[in-house]
């Protein structure tokens, strides 16, 4: 009996006529295994647990990792804040909206971002939001190409949502931009999903396939592979007009014209066996169970899963599998003919690169091929002559175990990963509450939020002042596009310092006003604490919050043309609280510029994560300092 209703599948579409023409033919339904015999099989068990694994899988990774996200632009978002101020201001935003960045025409999801940011004053969490949404209706898709392809492959449905839901994609569900990537995957899903149908093709499934690929091909720039795939799902049709298929072509060029244009300065010339050992390491990372794998396991990884792929559809195609070669085949062709794409773009950028998590978005359709192909060769396939293919314990058996591996790797990945994360999101929050305060030291700013400092710290003036991203429950006025900061009664925090506190007086400064270039120069201070507050250091009892809230000093070279460089990224502390009214003596380091000329050095005192105090109105220490050659 158990033999039996294992073997019970139900049949396969008829052989798909192919044209626009014969649309009007029905093909069979798909019965579903509780069909035959009237009764519930096995598979209907084991789909429908795997569909409920499957339903909270996003919603278990949005629980633990969306509480990390900030509401402050990270990496590639400043690049929205040109587009902010020239709105704002009444400036040429669209051609900015249009501008290709870092080799990616985002036309479309910068509409997304810059539409969604006039509602919600450019709510960044609300673009990770998206981001969960977008991967949802890409599995989604993927369920439905399962079904359509064999009704009993809905029991891959919890690892295939373990992988479109990777861990190892931690860097797309932690901010908005990804939203770029999220988009062009869903969209070249679909418009392979629409020209792969079982079903004879009608012109509505032409037209979604068309506007996909469109979508895909400016929003990220491996996008337009899904064109050239498309094309291809279009020639191996059956009986499919030609005229249709030259249409597409045509249109597949003009994309890819419109593409290179604007971006293949950026794809650079990189030698064969770098790009070969950059690809690899892409692929391998896929099935990884860290997220940063060592760098040869990930080639040698990505080599093995590869001769995989092209076994098993070697093996699909000499048992006359065609179909299901020519639908997950193609889907494992477009993701390999992206992470081909990024790496002959970003080689040279350092093999290590490789490993970054967001290729994992581009690349996973492999790994979720390889899957599907392996579990029909398990299973056997739907054939009209043999509707009740007998599957034997041992094939049912490395099935299962296959499905729990598939499952267990990007939940490996999540349990390896996820403490690594909390902490690193802590760091980032407290960059944060720093950059946003104008505190961070360029270091800061560095590591977790942007490489280009003056961008952020220009950034984080836009933002203040239109109220958007982390400023937006700032209260102000409109004037027509342009607003006006009204500026606001700060709120302190528990252990901010009252404004009163900052107050203070320099003394002795033992600097010499004339330095070599490059040359680190031992510097003695007197800080006096003119106010009725004392400064605390937690020198003497310990801080919850780091370094944030203590009082230290930093310094900055105005050049000759009056122009800031940045805040060292050093402190200098105190030994203990300082009292009020206390003269305290320090001793520090001053690194010299390496260009000779004339400077000014500036040493002011901050609160960390609060405020500086010229920004409160102190007195900055300045002299005037002449720098010769060595």
């Amino acid at each position: 009996m158990l033999k039996g209703s294992l073997s019970m599948t139900s049949p396969r579409p008829l052989p798909d006529a192919g044209t626009v023409q014969d649309s009007q033919q029905t093909s069979p339904a798909h019965p579903t295994p509780s069909d035959i015999n009237g009764a519930t099989s096995p598979w209907t068990y084991a789909s429908t647990v795997s569909l409920t694994i499957a339903a909270f899988t996003p919603l278990i990774l949005f629980l633990h990792f969306f509480p990390l996200v900030t509401n402050l632009p990270i990496w590639d978002q400043w690049i929205m804040i040109e587009v902010w101020e020239a709105y704002y201001q009444g400036g040429d935003y669209l051609s900015l909206l249009l501008k290709p960045y870092n080799g990616h025409i985002n036309t479309i999801p910068k509409f997304v971002f810059f539409g969604l940011g006039l509602l919600t004053d450019w709510n960044l969490r609300i673009e990770v939001v998206l981001s969960y949404v977008t991967a949802l209706g890409t599995l989604v898709i993927t369920l439905l190409m399962l079904r359509d392809t064999d009704r009993r492959l809905m029991i891959l449905a919890a690892p295939f949502a373990a992988v479109v839901f990777s861990a190892g994609q931690y860097e797309n569900f932690m901010s908005g931009w990804p939203f770029v990537q999220h988009l062009s995957q869903f969209s070249a899903t679909l418009a392979l999903f629409a020209l792969t149908r079982p079903k004879p093709i009608r012109p509505p499934h032409i037209m979604v396939g068309a506007i996909a690929t469109i979508v895909a091909t400016y929003s990220w720039g491996t996008g337009f592979t899904a064109g050239i795939v498309c094309f291809l799902a279009l020639v191996s049709r059956a009986r499919f007009p030609k005229w249709i298929t030259f249409s597409w072509f045509v249109g597949t060029c003009a994309l890819f014209t419109s593409v290179f244009v604007n971006v293949g300065d950026g794809l650079g010339r990189p030698s064969i066996g770098a790009v070969f050992s950059f690809f690899t390491a892409m692929v391998g990372n896929l099935v990884s169970v860290v997220a940063t794998p060592d760098l040869k396991v990930a080639q040698t990884a990505g080599v093995i899963l590869l001769v995989v792929l092209g076994a098993v559809v070697g093996v699909c195609l000499r048992k006359g599998m065609f179909e299901e070669v020519r639908r997950w085949g193609l889907f494992a062709l477009m993701a390999l003919a992206g992470d081909g794409m990024i790496a002959i773009g970003r080689t040279y950028s350092g093999i290590q690169q490789a490993l970054v998590s967001h290729y994992i978005t581009t690349g996973y359709p492999v790994v979720l091929t390889v899957l599907v192909l392996l579990v029909l060769l398990l299973i056997g396939p739907h054939r009209e002559a043999d509707p009740r293919p007998h599957v034997s314990p041992a094939n049912l058996i490395a099935a299962a175990i296959l499905i729990l591996a598939a499952t267990a790797q990007p939940w490996l990945v999540f349990s390896n990963h996820f403490p690594t994360q909390k902490r690193w999101s802590k760091i980032c929050r407290d960059d944060m509450r720093k950059i946003s305060s104008g505190t961070a030291t360029d270091s800061e700013i560095i590591r977790s939020h942007e490489a280009n400092v003056q961008m952020v710290r220009h950034g984080v003036k836009v933002l203040r002042r239109y109220r958007l991203a982390v400023f937006a429950d700032i209260p102000g006025q409109y004037q027509g596009h342009y607003r006006e900061q009204v500026p606001p009664t700060p709120t302190p925090g528990p252990e901010d310092l009252p404004s009163a506190a900052f107050k203070l007086h320099w003394k002795n400064l033992g600097f010499p006003t004339r330095v070599k270039a490059g040359t680190v120069v031992p510097t003695t201070l007197d800080v006096v604490n003119s106010s009725n507050h004392l400064w605390p250091t937690f020198e003497n009892n310990d801080s919850k919050n780091g370094d944030a809230y203590k009082v230290r000093l930093s310094y900055r070279w105005l050049g000759a043309a009056h122009r800031l460089s940045d805040y060292n990224e050093r402190r200098i502390d105190f030994e203990s609280d300082v009292a009020p009214g206390a003269v305290v003596s320090l001793q520090f380091d001053i690194r010299v510029p390496r260009k000779a000329g004339r400077y000014k050095l500036q040493i002011d005192a901050v609160q960390d994560g609060v405020s500086w105090f010229e920004d409160r109105g102190a007195e900055t220490l300045v002299l005037p300092v002449r720098v010769t050659e060595r």
